[in-house]
């Protein structure tokens, strides 16, 4: 393969790559349908209940999973006992919790804003 030919193929791959990120801010995502949140709530809260943590739950925003699990989107989960607090993460996949785990880095947990779990 000549060197015009490996410029044209890095220049393909480079103008793919690019529609690629064009795509999400032409069209952005959806905001979270304010009708799923009752039920979100209730799984999270259901998912607390079975982690068995010291004090009351706290949520993050629902955003798009950050991590390479397949999921669509993601939020985190932690308690409010700074003696013992844990980050969890629940993944969503049509609008259900589909797994949930202890955060690893790549989710960016302990970076994400928290308010206390609606009752």
């Amino acid at each position: 393969m000549g060197v015009v030919s490996r410029l044209l193929v890095v220049a393909l791959v480079g103008v793919c790559c690019a529609a690629c990120s064009l795509s999400e801010s032409v069209f952005p995502d959806p905001e979270p349908d304010q009708a799923d949140v009752g039920t979100t709530i209730f799984e999270v809260r259901r998912v607390y209940e079975r982690l068995k943590l010291a004090g009351q739950p706290e949520i993050s925003d629902v955003h798009r999973n950050r991590s390479p699990f397949p999921a669509d989107w993601a939020l985190c989960l932690r308690n409010d006992d700074p003696d013992s607090r844990q980050y969890y993460t629940l993944f969503f996949r049509n609008k259900k919790v589909t797994d949930y785990r202890l955060s690893v880095i790549a989710d960016a947990c302990e970076s994400d804003t928290f308010a206390p779990l609606a009752r």
